[in-house]
């Protein structure tokens, strides 16, 4: 028990003594206008003047610009498809809140047995191939000036 006393007496001494100093600053302190603890009175000290200077006109913008919706997809794909190729940004578009036509990413496309056939894809000239007849998944994407994305997966039916 001594062993333990000598070995580890020195840091419970610190560590109590922090401890009461610690209750001390926090606690016990009191300035010449009543605020009681360092918290207490540091925060009454504080300029808190300038929140009543800011204006809050980029609020507002923030808010209106956050109301806007994303990006919209639509597919024209009534006729339906045979396969071959297609010029697919013919029946795929994409428009931001203000109507505004914007530029479609294909991200992937993939075949009915669930493939990766994005290499169908021809990003040059927007061709797409459908070597076999069934249901395509296709993921696209479209960002408008403000940033604002939109992802949809399209199902495309394709028959001989």
């Amino acid at each position: 028990m001594q062993e333990i006393i000598r070995v580890y007496g020195k840091f419970l001494i610190s560590a109590i003594v922090v401890v009461l100093l610690m209750a001390i600053l926090f606690g016990t302190i009191t300035d010449k206008n009543g605020n009681r603890g360092i918290l207490k009175i540091v925060g009454a000290h504080l300029d808190t003047g300038m929140q009543e200077k800011w204006n809050y006109k980029e609020f507002e913008t923030l808010q209106i610009e956050n109301l806007k919706p994303a990006p919209e997809f639509s597919f024209d794909g009534s006729n339906g498809f045979t396969t071959g190729s297609i010029l697919l940004l013919n029946y795929l578009t994409a428009v931001d809140c203000e109507g505004n036509s914007l530029p479609v990413k294909i991200i992937e496309v993939r075949n009915p047995c669930g493939e990766d056939i994005t290499g169908n894809y021809q990003p040059d000239s927007g061709k797409l191939f459908f070597p076999v007849e069934g249901i395509y998944t296709i993921k696209a994407s479209a960002m408008d000036a403000c940033n604002r994305k939109t992802v949809v997966d399209i199902k495309i039916p394709v028959n001989k």
